[in-house]
């Protein structure tokens, strides 16, 4: 997957950022990784209502990392999925992560850009075209437990970023409020890097945070098992789709630089 930013190529990535940062050229490893306190592969943690959850299975899929020395415009941001600013860094090639193993997942074809301070990130949470109306790929899949008043619950879930995540109403005078893209790139999130050559970049992600506004009680029970329905009919499944999509508190871009 490459995106139509003017460097769909290294080459061309280079060149302009060069023309307008005046940064070197960097390569650097790349990774997904999970929170780094995970015991016996499950998590045991409270949500921002309250309830005691144990999560048992989470998962995640990215296509592509970037990152860009600005911060964006709000109104800009509704109009397109591209950031404005300079883009200083990428990370491209998809990656697949057990959260809950406590092991990084490398992206394979590493990353590259210049030795420019970056302040925001983007994750696009796609390995197709990231413009397409409908794709069914999960990104996201969640399994566990939660305690509510009548007793321990098993839950499981998954979550797309299709045609399910469209508002089945839209406002004609924003249409770039709603383009696909919107539901599949997690931006802007905040960061402080700067990368250099042979460094190492992991981004962590916490699936904690994506349980922050589910109450559990409006899931369908399948043979006693609460599951997310992955679409836009019940509050919990659309807090669960939000939470993975969330650009603060769920994901951090951490820069270890090259040893001597």
């Amino acid at each position: 997957m490459r995106r139509t930013l003017g460097f769909a190529t290294l080459a061309a990535f280079v060149a302009g950022c060069m023309g307008t940062t005046g940064g070197e050229v960097v390569h650097f490893d790349a990774a997904l990784a999970g929170p780094a306190n995970v015991v016996d592969h499950a998590l045991a943690f409270t949500t921002g209502r309250g309830l005691a959850v144990r999560l048992t299975k989470a998962t995640l899929v990215v296509g592509a990392v970037y990152m860009n020395r600005a911060k964006p415009i709000p109104v800009s941001q509704e109009k397109t999925c591209i950031l404005t600013g300079s883009y200083v860094g990428e990370v491209l090639g998809s990656a697949s992560v057990d959260l809950l193993s406590g092991r990084p997942t490398r992206f394979p074809a590493g990353g590259a850009g210049t030795n420019e301070a970056a302040v925001t990130g983007e994750l696009w949470l796609s390995t197709n075209d990231i413009n397409a109306t409908d794709d069914t790929t999960t990104i996201a899949e969640v399994a566990g437990e939660v305690t509510l008043e009548s007793g321990t619950v098993p839950f499981e879930g998954k979550v797309s970023l299709g045609a399910n995540r469209l508002p089945a109403q839209t406002d004609p005078a924003r249409p770039g409020a709603y383009a696909p893209c919107k539901a599949r790139i997690v931006t802007p999130i905040p960061i402080a890097v700067t990368l250099e050559d042979a460094g190492f970049l992991t981004v962590r992600v916490d699936p904690r945070a994506w349980f922050t506004t589910v109450l559990f009680d409006d899931l369908t029970r399948d043979g006693g098992v609460f599951t997310f329905d992955d679409g836009n009919t019940n509050a919990s499944s659309i807090g669960l789709a939000e939470g993975v999509r969330a650009a603060q508190g769920v994901y951090a871009f951490e820069w270890a630089p090259r040893r001597p």
